[in-house]
């Protein structure tokens, strides 16, 4: 569910529900996804959200991939855990584990004004048998999980629950949480408390901090002592859901970060809608950042979009000047295959719009391009519709695979390399689907080996290092917003493509022909076949073509804007442009030239346009500007 979906499609109809209910249904959906074959490599495919090695830190006993973490009131109970894990969170909390249930459990509700959750914290209490269920995990699989845990578990958990319960819980933490709320800060009791934790926990132990800049002198003895490892602080959310207290009341963490020192881990919660709520937290002192009410409000991609705001703020390495000179980068041969394709693709445009009819097309029927005209009228109108259309992906794919490694894989965007190397895939495949036909075109085969070459040099080459940073989007404003709707055409624009390729390549390699265009000939294929039995391959090989370049152009416009959809990427928004005026201009044009004008024939490729059309209109603010905006 990302941002693109969530925010225009599913985040009013979650909103309007009951939170647990609302709860229930994103988290069971996601959560189930995950524990199937192969779904947490679907949820890596739609958000690409895995954090940069440099954002990892190492702190409190305990390592994070990341600065932003997943707040309880998400998942207390842990149920999607697998899930949240490929959201790119450094950590993730749970709990906080209830020591009895209570007899009825508040409801919280939704403050869709200020952006908040209104949820009481017996609502959030979970029992520790399904923490237990939900917990066990292969080792290593999820970031740091921390679970809340209330203070008289920790000290006498045979007064509280049962003590196998507690037993069974603390091996499948990283971390717990307490809150010594109930203790009188200035007591004996609290600083025995304090002694008894780090024996019974022997997990990294933090203390859950409610208000106040000043620490208890016993929690800044254990801090400093190592017998506790951190400090979380719950900052207030005021209007809109933003920090209230940050950067002006930010003076609350820096007394803080001042007392205990910069070794020890502090974690800040609350308060966090956007990109620069998190900085702020940063810049007052915390190590870690818990969103959670800004999950619901601003979207799953906020962790994402953290992410990317603290990676702009870290320099790009330096490329070593040192050492021989390395080959040609992957970028150059892509590019080679790029501008190969697009020459290609001009090639036969002008080919299929004069002669139609190669000579090795005549010398596989057994006719001349009279013949085959004497055969029915319009067979060479109709093939010269199919070459045109293909000669038009041909070029739009040239076009894209040029862009993607002038503009992507040359600054170091592995995404633009994954995306020419797995379309080109894709395609070089098809190429086999019109083969059962008997129909070998030896001149589309010599061209394919070649260009085969450059895609096999761009896999065995290096990929350029990283050359710029994403801009980050730091406050939620209009373009932005428009943004999610015009990913979402886009989206949807380019699986249409690849849809329709399966279908035309299943087409190609079974029937051939549609009705629509035996209406157009105003003949059947037996009457064709009857002619000349060649003549049905002949078409079988136009037909199963333009299905497999359009696999190729689905897929190589599917992944950059599932991606590599950045602000300020102003080439992205001009790469599609042009590649879909391209493909559309060539296969509306053609059709209306040779007269082949069934509406219902031409329906998908005018609503591919116009939904192409809306999503860059859509996209245009923000893809081409490069601000970070603050909120409108």
């Amino acid at each position: 569910m990302p941002d693109w979906s969530y925010r225009t499609l599913f985040q009013p109809l979650l909103l309007r529900l009951p939170v647990s209910l609302a709860r229930a249904v994103a988290l069971g959906g996601i959560g189930r996804l995950a524990k199937l074959p192969g779904g947490k490599h679907v949820i890596d495919f739609m958000g690409h959200m895995q954090p940069d090695a440099a954002l990892s830190l190492e702190k409190g006993g305990l390592r994070f991939p990341s600065r932003v973490g997943l707040g309880h009131p998400i998942d207390p109970a842990g149920n999607a855990l697998a899930a949240m894990s490929r959201f790119g969170f450094g950590c993730i909390e749970v709990g906080p584990l209830e020591l009895e249930a209570p007899a009825q459990r508040p409801q919280a509700t939704f403050d869709i004004p200020r952006r908040r959750v209104l949820a009481d914290p017996a609502s959030l209490s979970v029992r520790w048998r399904t923490l237990l269920h939900n917990l066990k995990r292969p080792k290593n699989s999820t970031p740091p999980v921390l679970l809340r845990l209330p203070l008289p578990l920790i000290v006498s958990p045979s007064n509280a629950i049962d003590s196998s319960g507690f037993e069974s819980l603390i091996p499948l933490v990283d971390g717990i949480i307490f809150n010594p709320q109930s203790l009188d800060p200035e007591s004996e009791d609290l600083a025995q408390a304090l002694r008894i934790i780090p024996q019974r926990a022997g997990r990294p132990s933090l203390i859950w901090k409610l208000e106040g800049a000043s620490l208890p002198p016993a929690v800044r003895e254990a801090l400093l002592a190592g017998q506790l490892q951190g400090l979380l602080v719950e900052v207030d959310a005021g209007e809109n859901g933003h920090a209230k207290n940050v950067p002006l009341g930010g003076e609350a963490l820096r007394s803080l970060r001042e007392q205990v020192g910069p070794e020890i881990l502090l974690i800040a919660r609350g308060g966090v809608i956007d990109p620069q709520d998190a900085l702020d937290l940063y810049d007052a002192g915390a190590d870690i950042v818990l969103i959670d009410d800004g999950l619901v409000f601003s979207g799953p991609g906020l962790s994402k979009r953290i992410n990317e705001a603290c990676l702009s703020r870290i320099p790009i390495p330096a490329v070593g000047a040192t050492g021989p000179r390395p080959g040609p980068a992957s970028w150059v041969w892509t590019l080679l295959l790029g501008v190969a394709l697009f020459g290609g693709g001009v090639l036969a445009l002008v080919i299929a719009l004069t002669r139609v009819i190669l000579p090795y097309d005549e010398a596989f029927v057994g006719m001349s391009r009279e013949q085959l005209c004497g055969v029915n009228p319009k067979l060479v109108d109709f093939m010269s519709h199919d070459r045109v259309t293909l000669a038009g992906t041909m070029i739009s794919l040239g076009l894209c695979y040029s862009m993607l490694s002038i503009y992507g894989s040359r600054r170091g965007r592995h995404w633009a390399q994954v995306t020419i190397q797995a379309s080109c895939f894709v395609g070089f495949f098809s190429f086999f689907a019109f083969l059962g036909y008997g129909y070998f075109d030896p001149f589309h085969a010599f061209v394919a080996a070649i260009l085969f070459q450059f895609q096999l040099f761009g896999l065995a080459s290096p990929l350029s290092p990283i050359q710029d940073r994403v801009t980050p989007t730091l406050r939620e404003d209009r373009p932005w917003r428009l943004a999610q709707w015009g990913q979402l055409l886009l989206i949807s624009h380019a699986v249409a493509l690849f849809t329709a390729g399966v279908v035309i390549v299943g087409i190609g390699s079974t029937s051939v022909f549609v009705t629509e265009d035996l209406e157009f000939m105003s003949t059947t294929v037996a009457a064709l076949s009857g002619a000349n039995p060649r003549i049905i391959p002949l078409v079988a090989h136009d037909r199963a073509s333009f299905g497999g370049m359009l696999l190729s152009c689905g897929l190589g416009t599917l992944l950059p804007v599932l991606w590599g959809f950045e602000r300020g990427r102003p080439w992205l928004w001009w790469m599609l442009g042009g590649a879909g005026m391209a493909g559309y201009l060539c296969a509306i044009s053609v059709h209306v030239g040779v007269g082949y004008t069934s509406t219902w024939h031409l329906a998908p490729a005018i609503g591919g346009a116009m939904v192409l059309a809306w999503g860059l209109v859509f996209s245009r603010p923000y893809l081409c500007e490069s601000n970070g905006g603050a909120s409108d």
